[in-house]
């Protein structure tokens, strides 16, 4: 049986990170995914990362990106879910960092959103979040050159990705229930 770990939760902006710290995330990424494809120190320094420790040890991490979804006419400033990574697997470290990601959004009342593949499905259920199936088809990247990408150049072949949003006031139900495109300005994160 494991020992019982006093844990805490750490907030950083991204700006102000230690290098260790990024350095630790980016060799994470590479161990979970095969490679990292972030740029932590220049391009997430407004982010919002969590730091779960325990023992003086980052257990999981995981940031909130400011983004606004633009439908039909109006914005929706959300806050981007990712990079979402429990350094030890089967620990309960990913769904207490969830459950104070949760706890943020809730007392800032803004919508979180993430996206998936369909082998974390049921962690994010279990975490209280929603899958919208159909979203991350009707979502466009808008660069500042005018160009459009859109979602098959940010998932897998082969693989089910989803959308994945907590909104406890329901301030998306009018971007979640439509069928329009929904315009992001960021790269997918």
């Amino acid at each position: 049986m494991d020992k019982k770990v006093d844990l805490r939760t750490e907030i950083l902006l991204g700006k102000d990170l230690p290098e260790e710290v990024i350095k630790m995330m980016e060799d994470q990424r590479v161990k979970e995914y095969g490679e990292n494809t972030k740029d932590f120190r220049n391009k997430e320094r407004e982010s919002t990362f969590f730091f779960l420790k325990g023992d003086d040890e980052i257990k999981a991490f995981g940031m909130l990106k400011p983004v606004t979804l633009y439908y039909k006419d109006r914005s929706y400033p959300i806050m981007g879910i990712a990079n979402v990574i429990a350094i030890e697997k089967s620990k309960g470290w990913g769904k207490v960092l969830m459950q104070k990601i949760t706890e943020y959004l809730e007392i800032n009342i803004i919508p979180g959103m993430g996206n998936t593949y369909s082998g974390n499905f049921e962690f994010y259920k279990k975490c209280g979040y929603t899958f919208v199936p159909d979203l991350l088809q009707r979502m466009v990247y808008v660069k500042d050159n005018g160009k459009e990408e859109t979602t098959e150049t940010h998932t897998e072949e082969g693989e089910d990705y989803s959308m994945f949003i907590y909104d406890s006031q329901n301030i998306l139900k009018e971007v979640v229930e439509g069928d329009k495109r929904v315009v992001i300005k960021v790269p997918f994160w």
